[in-house]
């Protein structure tokens, strides 16, 4: 289809969360309350067909099943006892994450609406790709978004940061005018530097990858389940992505004797 796909009610980027998208997991952590556990990463999982005992630091838990939902390509931080099957581990392996750097060029004002503009720009070949209009309800400060992708964000880490914000200024100013060179802040974020994504916004195969792997991403591991949106078929890349793809772990554990 076109970019209209993206805009669409019950597609991806319809919506925006007021407050940020954060307060999806903070709402559903509060309603579990202290069975959430923060700030201790998985460090060992040891399974067998009776259950899974895994260590975070000074904190261990023994369960029936476990839902592994973190990014492939960072699930070799974790010590499986005993290994993982040669099968899972290659699909570790063959899963890479993008190169990302989110940049948000923050205004006085949302200039552009005042002249008709929706904030929103598509530029395939360019440095800055895409933007959207991401100011707060309130309507103050103006702020646009964007990111720098692929072999764009692979260039522009090799820049010093105040080229990297020249490059970015006028690539904005290409859909908005001089004005959008007179940013008040210019904020990044390049997710490559991610301890626990390495990368964004979701993991890929190279060409070949998903007729020799897919058919496993899923695929349980004994009483250890798969999920996160980078294993997705809908909503891959995507918060709904995640959403579905962790029901479906869900239900596969629920549904075994």
């Amino acid at each position: 289809g076109s970019v209209a796909n993206l805009f669409e009610p019950d597609l991806c980027l319809h919506s925006r969360i007021v407050g940020g998208s954060q307060l999806i997991p903070l709402r559903l952590a509060e309603r579990l309350g202290d069975r959430v556990v923060v700030g201790a990463p998985a460090r060992t999982l040891r399974w067998s067909e009776e259950g899974v005992d895994v260590e975070a630091g000074a904190l261990k838990v023994q369960a029936q099943a476990a839902v592994v939902a973190v990014p492939p390509n960072v699930a070799g931080f974790i010590r499986f006892e005993p290994s993982l099957p040669a099968w899972r581990m290659r699909l570790h392996q063959a899963l890479t994450q993008g190169d990302v750097i989110k940049v948000l060029a923050v205004y006085d004002e949302p200039f552009w609406r005042a002249e008709g503009l929706s904030g929103e720009g598509f530029a395939p070949y360019q440095l800055v790709r895409e933007v959207y209009d991401n100011t707060p309800p309130v309507g103050r400060p103006g702020v646009l978004c964007t990111f720098l992708a692929g072999e764009k964000a692979q260039a522009a880490e090799r820049l010093d940061a105040s080229e990297r914000r020249r490059l970015v200024l006028d690539g904005l100013a290409r859909y908005f005018g001089s004005r959008a060179l007179d940013a008040t802040e210019v904020i990044e974020h390049d997710w490559s530097q991610e301890e626990w994504t390495r990368g964004a916004y979701a993991a890929t195969f190279g060409v070949g990858g998903l007729a020799r792997h897919g058919a496993d991403l899923t695929r349980p591991v004994g009483p250890i389940q798969w999920a996160c949106t980078d294993l997705a078929g809908v909503g891959h890349m995507h918060m709904e992505g995640a959403i579905r793809s962790g029901r479906a772990a869900a239900r596969a554990i629920l549904a075994d004797p």
